[in-house]
């Protein structure tokens, strides 16, 4: 690959800094000076380009202001993987990077670097021929880690150009036999879409180019892919030449509609790669006018990779592949277990399906296992829940899995013509057809039951026995389940798990004992598996010590168990009637500071809760009590405000939870400035659909910001990390307005500030939803710390409606922190 005209720099003089430093520029600054502070700040690209950092050095572009052209760094600019170079943002806000018909920031050979708290933009795809981050690496040796993180990358394009396109590509290129690379690359909390080739890609001109990977929490969505290339564009994620990989907690949607090529994208997928774990993402609506246009995809080359505890919808290609493409190196020993596949194979093929090119190179030694597929019919032609496309298949085994479909032309096993009986091994699944008249295809050959099947092709025999389950697995239901878009809600797919009398509990074949294969320690809903005899069949393994459905759960300081209670704590009733949970309450007596805490532990069914709280006020209660909450999506940290608001549940959040007792709230007496109060916590079901999105201050995306604001933690009762206030200046410039992105529904709209005497008694809120924009004025001297409702609104689908924050004519510091929409039933 040759890399011309890559920028043009007026000079050539280099300075040189020792020790680290931290640099400053703006688009009010002046390339010579010292650029030390935002007073005197550099201007330009140029003078970036000319420096040498050392290791520690960060390199702040103004936030909220425009930077034109390209960001280039080559090696003087990199760091250590110990000690990086920062390239960031300073002030409000995130810089925008303007990239027009170039790259975003083309990093040529370094490493050891963090990019972080940026918007790169490209012109859009009719004059955009470049990537919106491309590390390029061609060092005899593999460069330390780049860590991205909280990046907004779009418009990005091919412009009638061979390459260009992608919102992040990494990769190695040398022309002899040497590996060139990066030892590390992190993709943390970052958006990238609306670009034409893919959202991102890595790949290497030899194997193991890009090594010890991490992709998490990041939105892949709307890259359309290129019409007329002989290769697959339009996918989220291709993770390509890599050793060690984790993709997770991810969501990929709306990719690949402008793909023609045959070998199409896919949302979420690696290839040529080994030991990449693909978990707990999200893919759905990706799309393809070729091939493919699937969920997820582990392709040719690829070996030892697991797809674990995902959701994939309504995808036009297959929810799940393993495929092996012409001309790839050995695949094998790789595993799709314990996902859901809802309504996907939309368009081309199936759920799950295997396909390889070549019988000389074939899909092989890998193992389908502990899945669920949903299918109904598409809108024309036969939709399968599995499929088999050709016989170049060795070692293939499928087992434990559900195959759930529903009227006429959808079909539970489909293999076609070629497809002969002894490539795939199918043994121990669960089939059930809820309408219509369901069929099994094999070698061109069609049967109306599983025992019909299995006594024609000896598929589903164990020992000579038939050893599937045909019929209704009595699942909690209804299908099909909701469709999700936030990866901290896959445990509430509830729709999915047995009931108590499911007859596919302990009817599952222990793979680990039969054939040596070992099952992955848990199910989909974070429950222990297996259990019991037997395994399960599906995606949840039924614990009988455990509630099956999410009920109300109550934890009071005096009860026996879920409770763990750390240091001294005084026994009180003194806040009278009613005003506590049981028959007491306990408090710190205000002493011991840091050294008490009372942590609450319920035993969960898994799914979505409303977590409360209750405590009894005073004057003298510490206005900073700290609260953590240990969810299956990590830990959340809480200030309360326990001057106000006792004698009734406060609602924390809502959030999953695993099954069992992994979850828990943590009251804690460190640093706070009065009595403390230990009670009760209520864990109420939430609902199964997504049934709430926060949009907070610090949120990457949704959040937009005008004028200058101040983050601050000073006074309690905040969501996140901090809040914002306007400085009390400035007034009428300045605003921030939170987008959520809402099914279409009703929701109660929430908002969420600190009091204080200084505040705004009179904060403009406008509101706007599907039926116009209300406005509310806000009393933010009161009433902080707390959810407040603003009222209920119908909102359309998308991210139409929004709740905008003014200082407009406002008497006091106006607070911006968080908003919340609840779905409304």
């Amino acid at each position: 690959m040759k890399l011309t005209a890559l920028i043009t720099i007026m000079g050539c003089f280099f300075s040189f800094s020792a020790g680290a430093a931290t640099f400053y520029v703006s688009p009010q600054g002046n390339d010579s000076n010292n650029g030390t502070s935002p007073s005197t700040a550099w201007q330009t690209f140029g003078r970036v380009w000319s420096q040498q950092l050392a290791p520690g050095d960060k390199v702040l572009f103004q936030g909220g202001a425009d930077f034109h052209g390209m960001l280039y760094l080559e090696t003087r600019h990199g760091g250590t993987a110990q000690n990086p170079v920062t390239f960031g943002s300073y002030g409000q806000g995130r810089a925008r990077i303007l990239a027009g018909d170039s790259h975003g920031i083309l990093v040529d050979n370094a490493g050891g670097l963090v990019i972080e708290d940026l918007v790169i933009q490209g012109s859009g795809f009719s004059t955009n021929s470049g990537d919106g981050l491309m590390l390029y690496a061609h060092s005899p040796e593999l460069l330390p880690k780049v860590i991205l993180r909280r990046l907004d990358v779009s418009g990005f394009g091919a412009a009638g150009e061979s390459s260009g396109g992608n919102g992040l590509i990494a990769f190695g290129w040398r022309t002899d036999n040497i590996t060139a690379g990066f030892d590390g690359l992190e993709v943390l909390d970052s958006v990238f879409h609306n670009n034409q080739r893919n959202g991102m890609l890595t790949w290497g001109h030899r194997p193991n180019a890009i090594r010890n990977v991490h992709v998490s929490h990041s939105i892949f969505h709307s890259n359309t892919g290129i019409s007329g290339l002989s290769d697959p564009t339009g996918s989220g994620i291709v993770l390509g030449f890599v050793q060690n990989g984790i993709i997770e907690y991810c969501r990929a949607y709306n990719n690949g509609q402008a793909n023609t090529n045959s070998a199409g994208p896919v949302g979420i997928w690696t290839y040529d790669s080994d030991n990449v774990v693909i978990q707990f993402n999200i893919s759905h609506d990706n799309r393809s006018n070729g091939g493919d246009g699937g969920g997820f995809d582990i392709d040719g080359g690829a070996t030892n990779c697991i797809i674990q505890y995902n959701y994939s919808y309504n995808n036009d290609g297959p929810g799940y592949l393993l495929a092996q493409y012409p001309g790839a190196p050995s695949f094998g020993n790789n595993i799709i277990r314990y996902n859901i596949s809802q309504n996907d194979g939309r368009r081309n093929y199936g759920g799950i399906m295997v396909w390889a090119a070549s019988d000389g190179n074939r899909v092989r030694d890998s193992i389908i296992h502990n899945n669920v597929v949903f299918m109904s019919p598409r809108a024309s032609g036969n939709s399968s829940a599995f499929r088999m496309l050709g016989n170049a298949f060795s070692n293939i085994r499928v087992s434990n899995n559900l195959f759930i479909t529903t009227g006429n032309n959808t079909r539970l096993v489909d293999g076609d013509s070629n497809t002969t009986t002894d490539r795939v091994l199918f043994q121990g699944n669960a089939y059930h057809h809820m309408t219509g008249t369901g069929a099994y295809r094999l070698g061109g050959n069609s049967y109306s039951s599983a025992l019909n099947w299995s006594n024609a092709t000896n598929q589903e025999k164990l020992n000579g026995a038939f050893a599937a389950f045909e019929g209704d697995p009595q699942l909690q239901g209804p299908l099909p389940a909701p469709q999700l878009t936030d990866t901290a809600q896959l445990a509430s797919l509830v729709a999915y798990r047995l009931s108590d009398d499911s007859p596919l509990i302990d009817s599952g074949l222990d793979l680990q004992a039969l054939f040596g294969i070992e099952m992955g320690g848990r199910d989909y809903f974070g429950g222990t598996a297996p259990l019991g005899s037997h395994p399960d069949v599906g995606i949840h393994e039924w614990n009988p010590s455990a509630p099956s459905t999410p009920t109300e759960v109550i934890i009071d300081n005096s009860d026996t168990t879920g409770v763990t209670i750390t240091g001294s704590w005084t026994i009180s009733t003194w806040g009278g009637g009613g005003s506590f949970y049981g028959a007491d309450y306990l408090h710190d007596n205000n002493s011991g500071k840091g050294g008490k805490s009372v942590r609450y532990t319920p035993t969960l069914a898994a799914g979505t809760y409303e977590v409360y709280i209750r405590h009894t006020e005073g004057s003298n209660r510490a206005s900073n009590v700290p609260i953590d909450i240990t969810h299956a999506n990590g830990t959340d940290y809480i200030s309360l405000d326990q001057r106000t608001g006792g004698g009734q549940w406060v609602l924390l959040g809502t959030y999953t939870f695993n099954a069992g007792s992994d979850g828990n709230v943590l009251i804690s007496n460190t640093g706070t400035n009065g009595f403390v109060i230990a009670d009760a916590v209520k864990f109420t079901p939430g609902q199964t659909t997504p049934s709430e999105i926060i949009v907070d201050n610090s949120d990457n995306t949704g959040v937009q910001i005008t004028g200058s604001w101040t983050s601050s933690t000073w006074d309690p009762g905040y969501h996140g990390s901090d809040y914002l206030h306007d400085g009390n200046s400035g007034k009428g410039s300045k605003s921030v307005r939170f987008t959520p992105e809402l099914n279409a529904g009703t929701y109660d709209v929430f908002i969420r500030y600190t009091s204080n005497s200084n505040r705004a008694s009179n904060v403009p809120i406008d509101i706007t939803h599907a039926g116009g924009t209300d406005y509310i004025s806000l009393d933010q001297r009161s009433g902080g710390g707390q959810w407040v409702l603003l009222g209920t609104y119908t909102f359309n689908a998308g991210t139409g409606g929004s709740v905008l924050i003014s200082n407009a004519g406002t008497s006091g510091f106006v607070i911006a922190d968080a908003v919340r929409f609840t779905s409304v039933p």
